[in-house]
């Protein structure tokens, strides 16, 4: 029998879709991918480029939430940074 070099199914029993290969996120799994992202910001944009970059609608959907997660996470990092400059320290202009 043959078998494809790159992922190793036979090739006379291909029908479709590898019953191994998984194209759905579940639920837990993609709350889990967006509350790292908003924790670890570099996180969020590894695990988003690397999603986005898969030709599955869902994969890039679940990317892009995480790219916009992980920009939001800096930017309130960087508002809370400026209030507790102008709240310890006051607005000296």
């Amino acid at each position: 029998m043959r078998y494809c070099t790159s992922c190793g199914i036979p090739l006379g029993s291909y029908s479709g879709d590898y019953a191994g290969a998984s194209t759905e996120i579940s639920g837990g799994m993609k709350i889990l991918l967006y509350i790292l992202s908003l924790l670890f910001p570099i996180a969020g944009f590894v695990i988003g480029a690397i999603y986005y970059m898969n030709p599955d609608e869902e994969f890039k959907h679940v990317g892009k939430i995480c790219l916009l997660l992980g920009v939001l996470s800096i930017f309130l990092t960087f508002c809370c940074a400026v209030m507790l400059y102008v709240m310890v320290l006051g607005f000296v202009a």
